[in-house]
């Protein structure tokens, strides 16, 4: 049996009193429990997970609300697992970063297991054995919005989804596979019900995963893959996936951290970057700041979430804490300042809130995106807003950087920009007046060539459909950009709608076509904002 007090880590949280520590007595207690028992899942072992979801379960613990913690899997990059949870007994420290800089510590003791499906057998094994538990309440996600997808931009499908109709259900290994395939163990034992529950920052992020493990199993049921017995419980009631509005700035790992943890005395502090990019350490550090609203829809039971400050509410309420911070009050000021911080060759989105030009871009960015949210009541949206553009962006001991939130820009810019133009037609606002939403749409474009407003060249950052922004890069920077610039600002799917069936095609490709020149960007912004 494992003596949690002989670890350096915690002698050392025990001899500078850090929070977390006093539940090391328990945790081989919590421990079996959640081994006999399991009833919280979560798949994605990232930074997120580490700072937030795994806390809600130790403050869950903390306050007697369970005696069970939470099981950790990664499918998709098993090297997290193997280099960082278990080397270190799924035992880590997390690190909050507060604006006036001082620096708090918690030990994170409540995963209780850590999976790496995708390289151990016995791993897999223990994954699906967990489905096959009725205690099982909720398997929870953090693995991006691009882990829900199953077609690219030509409607083919991806090519983990090829490799696993090949291969069948029985072998496959796409993330979604496996959910599917840990449903079909459940399905063959207890089929008790289960809640699959997003904590994926993406609109309806409920409702785009039960229609991504839907049309999977359509898919494998139509290529005779699967029984009907077991499509036809899946799209039964027996499975729930409720909305979850999600909010915590969670960047890498930093290295001022790392020397912070140096300095109070803790080693085997190392940042690693794994062969699928994942930028992860013993520790993990994040805002203080978070939010968490769950839509009240539990057919098997849950945590006791209330007792770690989570909004258990209607779906309805739902919707509008998410409506009120991915279109207009965080989300898409942040897309703003990656792309114009990308643009103007800063480091850290502290650096663009210190601009003056781009400060006033997302006080106005704000205020047009405010005209269209109503107000969900169990958050105050104009209190959120200035928190976080006095508190929370500009705060310079999160390093933050542009390029992480520029991230995958494909699957947010018609979220934080179409989607409040369309609501502005919808409420029959003057769209004439929006003069923000426009800059950043008009920004998105012009970071696609490639070249900052200083004249440097730079790659794009990482995205699903990177191909597509190449081509669209390539005909922008030559000849064809008249018709590239048509192509993307009629693109529904990227932009959120059509531009020019909106009236303000002209307006954004003006704005573009200034920003063209060197220093053109600052110029086009100066323009407009002043």
């Amino acid at each position: 049996m494992t003596s949690f007090t002989d670890s350096n880590l915690v002698k050392k949280c025990q001899e500078k009193s850090v929070e977390g520590v006093e539940l090391i007595p328990l945790l081989q207690d919590i421990r079996n429990n959640t081994f006999a028992a399991p009833n919280w899942l979560h798949i994605g072992s990232g930074n997120i997970f580490r700072s937030f979801i795994a806390d809600i379960a130790q403050k869950i613990i903390a306050e007697n609300g369970s005696n069970k913690g939470v099981i950790v899997a990664d499918p998709y990059d098993g090297e997290i697992i193997e280099k960082i949870y278990k080397p270190y007994d799924n035992l880590f420290l997390s690190s909050i970063l507060n604006p006036n800089g001082e620096f708090s510590l918690k030990l994170i003791c409540s995963v209780t297991e850590a999976l790496a499906p995708n390289l151990t057998q016995q791993d897999l094994d223990r994954f699906f054995h967990c489905f096959s538990e009725s205690s099982l309440q909720i398997v929870s996600l953090s693995v991006t919005e691009k882990a829900y997808e199953l077609y690219d931009i030509n409607g083919n499908f991806l090519p983990w989804l090829v490799n696993d109709l090949k291969n069948g259900i029985n072998k496959a290994n796409g993330i979604l596979s496996l959910l599917l395939r840990g449903l079909l163990k459940r399905f063959e034992t207890c089929k008790t019900p289960l809640t699959f529950l997003a904590f994926d920052n993406c609109y309806h992020n409920g409702d785009k995963l039960k229609n991504s493990i839907q049309t999977l199993a359509a898919i494998f049921y139509k290529e005779n893959k699967i029984s009907k017995d077991f499509y036809d419980w899946i799209l039964s009631n027996n499975l729930s996936f409720p909305l979850s509005m999600i909010d915590k700035i969670t960047p890498h790992p930093t290295k001022q951290v790392q020397e912070e943890l140096k300095k109070r005395g803790f080693s085997n502090t190392e940042i690693i970057k794994t062969t699928k990019n994942s930028v992860v350490a013993p520790f993990v550090n994040s805002e203080p700041a978070a939010y968490l609203v769950i839509e009240d829809a539990f057919p098997n039971g849950r945590p006791q979430f209330e007792k770690a400050g989570v909004i258990i509410t209607t779906r309805e309420n739902v919707i509008l804490c998410e409506n009120m911070k991915i279109e207009t009050c965080l989300n898409p000021l942040q897309t703003a300042l990656a792309i114009f911080g990308i643009l103007f060759e800063y480091k850290y989105i502290s650096d663009c809130v210190a601009d003056p030009i781009l400060n006033k871009l997302i006080i106005k960015m704000a205020e047009e995106g405010m005209a269209v949210v109503k107000d969900p009541h169990v958050i105050n949206p104009h209190n959120f807003v200035n928190e976080v553009i006095k508190l929370r962006l500009p705060n310079p001991f999160i390093y933050d950087q542009p390029y992480r939130i520029a991230t995958d820009s494909t699957n947010k810019i018609n979220i934080r920009c179409g989607l409040t133009i369309k609501k502005y037609a919808k409420a029959n606002l003057d769209k004439n007046g929006l003069v923000a939403i426009p800059l950043v749409i008009a920004g998105f474009i012009r970071y696609l060539q490639g070249k900052s407003d200083l004249g440097s060249p730079y790659k794009l950052a990482s995205d699903l459909k990177i191909d597509y922004l190449n081509q669209i890069a390539k005909a922008l920077n030559n000849e064809n950009s008249d018709k590239a610039l048509n192509e993307i600002l009629t693109n529904k799917e990227i932009i959120g709608c059509d531009l020019k069936k909106e009236g303000m095609y002209e307006t954004i490709k003006k704005m573009f076509l200034q920003m063209q020149n060197k220093n053109g960007v600052r110029s086009t912004l100066t323009q407009f904002l002043t």
